[in-house]
C-alpha cells in the first residue's frame, strides 16, 4: 500500500455527472486515502471520482512519481528492467493472450496508447505489423525512440491524434482508468478502427472492491486513476459502440499482492538496492540477462492466469469493429 498522495486543492475539479454516460445522480461509496470520493453512477453503475485532480496536477503526478523518482513514490520503478526482459526473451504476456485471436500480424497497422518504451510495439514490429505509439512520459518515449528507433508521440492520452487515420489493432493496457472522458475516448477510438478492427484493453477490476470492500489495493493506491470499470460495465458500454466482445476475462498478473505487508516491502527494497548495485556494473548485468534467459528457456513461458468468474484483479477485454455487413 503506498503512502496517499495529497492533492493540493487548487489542482481540483468536481466531476458534475457520470463521465461515461453523463447521468447526474450519483451515490456515494468510499473516501480514498488520499481524500477523493468515489461514486457510483445510477443510471450505468460507472464508478468515479466525484472530486478529481486537473491535468495539471496530473502531468506533474506523472513526471514526479511514475517512471522516475525513489523506491517509495515510483509507480514504475522496475518497467525499464521488465521492458528489457521482454525484448531479450522474445515473450511478452500482452501478446500470448492475443494469439488465440490475432494470429496474423504482418502489414496491420497497430497503435498503443500508453505505449511506455515500447516493447511491446518492438515485438510486434518484429512480427511484421507496422506501429506506432503514445506516451506521456518523455523519458519512456526517449527510450522508445533512441533505443528501438519507433515511431512514438510524446502528448497526453486523451490529446491524440486520429484524424485521417485508421487502424487495425488498438491496445490500450491499463490506461483507460487514468483518463478524464473514458466517453469521448471510447468514441473516437472506435471510429478509428477498420471495419473488423481489435480494441485491446485491460483495466482494474472493480468486481475486487464487490468481493473485499475498502481494503482492496485497487482504491488503497495508485491515486492517479479516476475511475473503475465493473466486468458488465465495461461489456455494455462497449457493445453500445457497435463492437463485439470477442473475449472478457480477469487476472491477477504475477507479483500481485492484496495488502503487501512489512516483510514484503522490506524484501522489495532489498531487491531494489541490489538491482542498483548490479546495474553498476555491467558484467553483473549481462550476466543476470543471461540467467534470466537461461530460465526462461527450461521453464518455459509461464502460464497465464485466467478467472470467467472476474475475481481477478484486473479485466482484460478483447473486442471487434462490426463490419459494414454486421451493423
Amino acid at each position: 500500500m503506498q503512502i496517499a498522495h495529497q492533492w493540493k486543492a487548487d489542482h481540483l475539479v468536481s466531476e458534475e455527472c457520470c463521465p461515461l454516460c453523463g447521468e447526474r445522480s450519483s451515490t456515494h461509496l468510499f473516501i480514498r486515502p488520499d481524500g477523493l470520493p468515489l461514486e457510483e453512477c445510477t443510471a450505468c453503475r460507472f464508478v468515479y471520482l466525484g472530486v478529481r485532480p486537473n491535468e495539471t496536477a496530473l502531468e506533474q503526478y506523472y513526471a514526479e512519481h511514475y517512471f522516475t523518482g525513489s523506491f517509495t513514490n515510483s509507480t514504475y520503478s522496475h518497467y525499464f528492467d521488465y521492458a528489457e526482459a521482454v525484448i531479450d526473451l522474445n515473450y511478452c504476456p500482452r501478446l500470448q493472450r492475443l494469439e488465440p485471436f490475432i494470429t496474423q500480424w504482418q502489414g496491420k497497422k497497430v497503435l498503443e496508447i500508453g505505449c511506455a518504451a515500447g516493447a511491446t510495439l518492438e515485438l510486434l514490429r518484429r512480427k511484421g505489423a507496422l506501429v506506432r505509439g503514445i506516451e506521456i512520459s518523455a523519458e519512456a518515449v526517449a527510450i522508445a525512440r533512441d533505443h528501438y528507433h519507433l515511431d512514438v508521440s510524446c502528448a497526453p492520452f486523451e490529446s491524440f491524434l486520429l484524424a485521417n487515420q485508421s487502424y487495425d489493432v488498438i491496445m490500450l493496457f491499463d490506461v483507460l482508468e487514468h483518463l478524464p472522458e473514458p466517453r469521448h475516448t471510447l468514441d473516437r477510438l472506435v471510429e478509428a478502427l477498420v471495419p473488423g478492427g481489435f480494441l485491446v484493453l485491460t483495466v482494474p477490476n472493480f468486481s475486487c472492491f464487490d468481493q473485499v470492500g475498502t481494503v482492496w489495493s485497487g482504491v488503497q493506491s495508485y491515486w492517479e486513476h479516476l475511475h473503475y470499470f465493473r466486468p458488465d460495465v465495461l461489456l455494455t458500454t462497449l457493445q453500445q459502440r457497435g463492437c463485439i466482445v470477442t473475449e472478457i476475462h480477469s487476472f491477477t498478473a504475477a507479483g500481485q499482492q492484496e495488502g503487501k505487508g512489512v516483510v514484503q516491502v522490506i524484501t522489495e527494497a532489498r531487491r531494489l538496492s541490489l538491482q542498483k548495485l548490479i546495474d553498476k556494473f555491467p558484467p553483473l548485468h549481462h550476466l543476470k540477462r543471461l540467467v534470466r534467459s537461461l530460465k526462461f528457456r527450461l521453464t518455459g513461458p509461464p502460464a497465464l492466469p485466467r478467472s470467467l468468474n472476474f475475481s481477478g484483479m484486473d479485466m482484460f477485454c478483447l473486442v471487434q469493429k462490426k463490419t459494414d455487413e454486421q451493423v
